[in-house]
């Protein structure tokens, strides 16, 4: 895991999710000009090795 500094951060992985909700599609755009939307907001568990 990579401290970028980010506070929010997106994954495909809905079931990693500890919390879940639905939202309106928020549309972002990669630096490679794609587009993709977030459907939904949470709490995921990271688990780093000590």
């Amino acid at each position: 895991l990579y401290d970028s500094g980010c506070s929010q951060h997106l994954t495909p992985f809905q079931d990693q999710f500890e919390t879940y909700q639905k939202i309106l599609p928020k549309t972002f755009k990669a630096a490679n000009k794609q587009t993709f939307s977030a459907v939904g907001q949470g709490d995921v568990l990271v688990e780093v090795p000590n």
